[in-house]
């Protein structure tokens, strides 16, 4: 089984097997790695997650031998839960410095297609990154326990930020930063507030891929827009690659680079010119969809 740990660089000690483009990394003791608002380590990982990708007792990270350009390539990837496919046979490629929007209905696989990618969910299939990549991510789930005592400074002081590169983050997603809003304790946000700070979150230590999953949840129409200008703007000045999940069709697909629609097996992929028909969105919803 060929496998990725997204996240994850080869350290002191690693060793590369001549016969082919692996990376082992020791099992101990355990690496750290981001995504989105959590951090994780190799420890804190699935059983059943890391039983179909760990060989001899470390991790086998599939880097290099890529494309110019290609940083990231999947090939015939299979996703199951017991006797439930989620995903089939799902092929594509993600370039440097593109923008990548996947639409699908709801129970499509979108979001688990992120989360295989980043190395959470057990998988059949090639998944190949390449080397180095530094990911953010945002998840379209993140429940604040009540009473949490953590305010946003202390949030992003997780990631050693400094209050420079907070301030910037938030005022990319339009919050205005202030002390008085970094003092504010993280069960205290609203639900779009909340999903401003991750947004600003993944965004703040410069990653060169983020993957947002449904990112413009609880946000009203006017920070729908802010937020979307905002991640034209930083595309378009830092060349990051985005993967972004959406059940959106109009302006969020005009800024794409490519759409791949998705309903557990891939059903179009392409520019947005091609694939935003009136035909193709009653084949991915199964109802047409006004433009």
């Amino acid at each position: 089984m060929e496998g990725c740990r997204s996240g994850l660089t080869g350290g002191p000690g690693k060793t590369v097997c001549r016969k082919a483009p692996w990376v082992r990394i020791p099992p101990s003791p355990p690496r750290q790695f981001f995504i989105g608002a959590t951090r994780l380590t190799e420890s804190k990982l699935r059983p059943e997650c890391l039983s179909k990708n760990r060989q001899q007792g470390g991790f086998l990270l599939k880097y290099g031998n890529m494309e110019k350009d290609i940083i990231l390539k999947v090939e015939n990837l299979n996703v199951a839960f017991g006797e439930e496919k989620v995903i089939e046979d799902l092929s594509f490629d993600l370039e440097e410095k593109e923008l990548l929007v996947i639409l699908g209905p709801n129970g499509a696989g979108k979001s688990t297609l992120l989360k295989t990618l980043l190395g959470l969910v057990p998988y059949e299939g090639k998944i190949q990154w390449k080397d180095s990549v530094h990911i953010g991510y945002v998840p379209n789930e993140f429940v604040i326990p009540d009473n949490l005592p953590l305010n946003l400074r202390e949030f992003f002081q997780f990631k050693k930020d400094s209050p420079e590169k907070i301030y910037k983050a938030l005022e990319w997603v339009g919050i205005k930063s202030s002390d008085k809003i970094l003092e504010k304790k993280l069960y205290t946000l609203s639900s779009g507030q909340l999903r401003r700070t991750l947004i600003a979150w993944a965004m703040s230590d410069d990653p060169d891929i983020i993957f947002l999953d449904e990112p413009m949840l609880f946000i009203d129409i006017h920070g729908r827009e802010t937020i979307y200008d905002s991640l034209a703007r930083i595309w378009e000045e830092k060349k990051q690659s985005i993967i972004l999940v959406s059940h959106e069709v109009g302006e969020v697909c005009k800024k794409a680079d490519k759409v791949l629609a998705l309903n557990k097996r891939k059903l179009f992929y392409g520019p947005p010119k091609e694939i935003i028909t009136p035909q193709n969105l009653a084949k991915i919803y199964g109802s047409p969809i006004s433009l």
